[in-house]
């Protein structure tokens, strides 16, 4: 509380503490960026109230949203909603907060995004410039659950990157139980086409 205590005097007495992107460690860093890293969701309460810019991005490309899904923050990401932060910003990585969500493990992040985030298809596709895939991500760094519940929602068990399908992924990681999930999948897929095709042509 004492963080967040200074941080908003030095808010109130002066317009230029901000806000503005400074370069102590990491080019493009700002004060919300490392709040957001800490276990700091007052200082970042404050910042954000205090008119933070809250899709300021570092080097490279990381903004306050990519910080709060990668480390799992729900509290700190729904304040981010709260004050129209961009949920959807893609990094130079061609990651959005989302894929960060799935790659790092942060399934109670995952689920809250997919029932509270408006327009779920952005999560899929958010532009040209987002060349990463949430499925992918997971796979390869073996969590099940959240790959499981991508396939719930729609994504594509199929779609394939210059790495190949998640599959491929999976298998080129180790991963050895979602590679054993995604086989399963893949096979039910295969039945269930196979009976629908027999279905048509009995019809």
């Amino acid at each position: 509380m004492g963080n967040a205590v200074m941080a908003k005097s030095l808010l109130e007495s002066s317009s230029a503490i901000t806000l503005r992107p400074t370069f102590p460690l990491l080019p493009g860093r700002t004060a919300l960026h490392y709040s957001m890293e800490q276990n700091s969701l007052e200082v970042v309460e404050v910042l954000v109230t205090g008119g933070a810019n809250l899709d300021c991005v570092d080097f490279h490309g990381t903004s306050a949203c990519h910080l709060a899904c990668k480390e799992g923050k729900i509290e700190a990401f729904e304040l981010l909603m709260i004050h129209r932060a961009d949920a959807f910003c893609v990094d130079k990585a061609g990651k959005t907060p989302f894929d960060l969500a799935c790659e790092f493990g942060k399934e109670k992040m995952v689920d809250y995004m997919l029932l509270m985030v408006d327009n779920s298809a952005m999560l899929q596709h958010a532009g040209e410039a987002h060349k990463a895939s949430a499925l992918h991500l997971a796979a390869r760094n073996g969590h099940t659950h959240i790959v499981c519940r991508l396939l719930e929602n729609g994504w594509d068990v199929n779609r394939t990157t210059v790495l190949g399908s998640a599959l491929h992924e999976a298998s080129g990681y180790g991963r050895a139980q979602v590679v054993r999930f995604l086989l399963h999948v893949s096979f039910t897929l295969q039945i269930i086409l196979i009976s629908a095709g027999s279905v048509e042509v009995l019809s």
